[in-house]
């Protein structure tokens, strides 16, 4: 099968400013019907973020309003056409910046962690969103998956790294990110 029959669409190479950022890269995983992103794998919270700044870079930069789509191994995402916006795109960076500067309040992994448990509270009144946040975290940390956490954050108790920061990072992944996107568990 041909890149033509697939609707498999070249790589665009990007070279934008966004306000004060300049921004280079490319854009890869385009069709003609959208982005799609793969991984067999278990979806993290780092692939939902990369389908996400991929869907902002293609709907702002390159007015391709059309579906990203990450598929994973537990789960398909879909992030709708007409869903980002340039605010969008202009958060992401200021996130990124934030964390070239100082360590980043929004720590993906409890952040999905966090989103998912809050859609099952929001339905049914029950769970606990940032219980679920810091067990992800101490997860993590425990079994080696973050060893810059342990450096970063060994001398810092739970109530001041699950704070105010978090929660407001938390709720932007929640509601900017993880409630855009149609879900579907695989």
């Amino acid at each position: 099968m041909s890149r033509e029959q697939t609707g498999h669409i070249e790589n665009i190479f990007v070279d934008q400013q966004i306000a004060t950022i300049r921004l280079t890269g490319k854009l890869d995983s385009l069709y003609r019907d959208g982005s799609f992103l793969f991984r067999y794998a278990r979806m993290k919270a780092k692939d939902l973020i990369t389908a996400w700044v991929q869907h902002c870079l293609a709907a702002v930069c390159y007015d391709m309003d059309k579906d990203t789509i990450l598929l994973t191994k537990d789960f398909e995402i879909v992030f709708p056409a007409g869903t980002a916006t340039d605010k969008d795109l202009q958060r992401l960076l200021s996130l990124f910046l934030q964390g070239q500067q100082a360590p980043s309040a929004l720590l993906p992994e409890p952040a999905l962690a966090y989103a998912r448990e809050m859609e099952k509270f929001e339905q049914n009144g029950k769970g606990e969103p940032l219980l679920k946040a810091i067990q992800s975290f101490s997860r993590s940390v425990k079994l080696g998956y973050e060893p810059e956490w342990e450096l970063l954050y060994q001398n810092l108790a739970y109530d001041s790294l699950f704070g105010k920061e978090f929660l407001e990072a938390a709720d932007w992944f929640c509601d900017s990110i993880w409630k855009r996107a149609d879900v579907r568990k695989l």
